[in-house]
């Protein structure tokens, strides 16, 4: 009976680090042959005084403030039905699932920017995206805005070679 505990208590040891392995960032060669998986962890608290809820793409650290993603982009979607944390109603959640849909989809595609995390506060949700062609993610972002209707986006773009922002939040 022993050695049947041990030997699936091994079996379970190598499954779980080959499960590990498998969700590791593998990040050589050019940024668009990258695997770069996602891992998202969840928070809710207090930043500077306001309510915030976060999501963000742990899976990234090992990345963050690598020098191929200098700039972060943030695409900000002020809430029309905030409560009085500042957080959205049931159906502008829906509403903001379908944004975010939409920009994983244009943003998307050869690594070029990836979609960090988001952050929901004081009757605001921003979605972080660190870039490694400004250019052409403020072209698709711009293309973001001029598809969605159901909220007034904004745009706003900042060097952020340290990650600053998905350092606050997910570390």
């Amino acid at each position: 009976m022993l050695w049947f505990v041990i030997i699936l208590l091994a079996f379970i040891t190598a499954a779980a680090i080959i499960r590990r392995r498998a969700r590791a960032i593998h990040a050589s060669g050019p940024v668009r042959n990258w695997s770069i998986p996602k891992s998202w962890a969840v928070a809710e608290g207090r930043h500077e005084g306001k309510s915030v809820a976060t999501r963000f793409n742990v899976a990234l650290r090992p990345i963050a403030g690598r020098d191929e993603f200098p700039d972060r982009l943030g695409i900000i979607a002020p809430l029309r039905h905030a409560n009085d944390r500042g957080f959205p109603n049931r159906a502008e959640i829906r509403e903001l699932d379908a944004i975010e849909e939409l920009i994983e989809k244009r943003m998307g595609g050869g690594n070029e920017s990836l979609v960090a995390g988001v952050v929901t506060s004081n009757g605001l949700r921003e979605f972080v995206i660190y870039t490694s062609n400004l250019e052409a993610a403020k072209a698709k972002a711009d293309a973001v805005v001029r598809e969605v209707t159901t909220h007034e986006l904004q745009i706003i773009v900042r060097n952020d070679p340290q990650w600053r922002v998905y350092r606050t939040f997910a570390s």
